[in-house]
């Protein structure tokens, strides 16, 4: 073998296709756990409601056409997120 092919700067392994392996100098192992379906669902979902009420003022029938949803999901997922700040129908 080759220095070459022992570099970690090396683009490419034996069959060309620019991966050489977990220890390549472009690529990195994370530790970091992946988040379960449920939790990246929501968190989605929330940036998606957050982002939409904003641009849309706090007016959720806007919020709703936006988003391509009904009125009534938007409702709904703003209270299971807690987001009726986001919304000019804030609770006095």
């Amino acid at each position: 073998m080759s220095k070459q092919a022992l570099s970690p700067r090396s683009t490419s392994n034996r069959d060309g296709s620019g991966f050489a392996g977990p220890n390549h100098g472009r690529f990195a192992i994370v530790a970091d756990p992946i988040p379960n379906w449920r939790e990246a669902k929501a968190s989605l979902e929330r940036w998606m409601l957050v982002e939409a009420l904003t641009r849309s003022r706090g007016n959720m029938a806007a919020a709703s056409r936006l988003l391509g949803i009904t009125k009534v999901a938007v409702l709904h997922a703003v209270r299971r997120h807690d987001l009726m700040s986001y919304t000019k129908a804030r609770e006095a």
